[in-house]
């Protein structure tokens, strides 16, 4: 058996930001993005969901101005709140805590993107 082997090198710093195939996360698409994700987080703190791990402030060496946000948990979010209602298009996961199955039941009713 032999050993498969890239036919091109990769760069060492890549042209832009996303374009570095070792990263296993890349930025947001836009500037806009990241201002769509960051006040998401923002509102999620704000109407009392616990913010496990914070990503709005993340800087990336060598792209600095890059539009990134880092991993983001939430946990004691509520069907009520922005971040449960809107779609995030960024790293974050949102932890529902449900106390009854009857609760689970009316849950899993709701549209919902996964």
């Amino acid at each position: 058996m032999t050993s498969w082997k890239r036919p091109w090198p990769l760069p060492k710093k890549p042209s832009r930001p996303g374009a570095d195939r070792r990263a296993d996360l890349g930025p947001l698409v836009s500037k806009a993005a990241k201002e769509r994700v960051v006040k998401l987080i923002d509102s999620g703190v704000a109407q009392g969901a616990k913010l496990l791990l914070d990503g709005r402030n993340i800087k990336v060496q060598g792209y600095e101005k890059g539009n990134f946000a880092g991993p983001t948990i939430f946990s004691n979010v509520t069907t009520e709140m922005d971040i449960y209602k809107q779609e995030i298009f960024g790293p974050v996961l949102l932890i529902v805590e449900l106390n009854t199955l009857g609760y689970q039941v009316q849950l899993k009713k709701v549209p919902t993107i996964v």
